[in-house]
C-alpha cells in the first residue's frame, strides 16, 4: 500500500479484525519515502493468548531502514 503524507510528524496505526498495533510516529521531509513493516508479534502458536490479552499489541509496526548506494 502506498500513502502520500504531508511532511512532518504523522502517527500510523495498523488494525486487522480485533488486533491492532501501538501507534508509530513517523517524521518525514518533503519527497521522502518511508517504508513501514507490519507483522504479527505473537505468531500462530500464541493466537489464543493474543486474542484474549494482546489485542492492542497483536501487530507491530517498524520503520524499515532504507539502504542507499553511495558511489565514490
Amino acid at each position: 500500500m502506498e500513502i502520500t503524507l504531508p511532511a512532518g510528524a504523522c502517527t500510523i496505526e495498523a488494525t486487522i479484525d480485533w488486533g491492532r498495533s501501538q501507534p508509530l510516529i513517523v517524521r518525514t521531509t518533503p519527497g521522502q519515502i518511508v517504508e513501514i513493516e507490519v507483522r504479527n508479534r505473537w505468531g500462530a502458536w500464541a493466537a489464543l493468548w493474543a486474542i484474549s490479552f494482546g489485542k492492542n499489541s497483536y501487530l507491530v509496526l517498524t520503520e524499515v531502514e532504507r539502504k542507499t548506494n553511495r558511489s565514490a
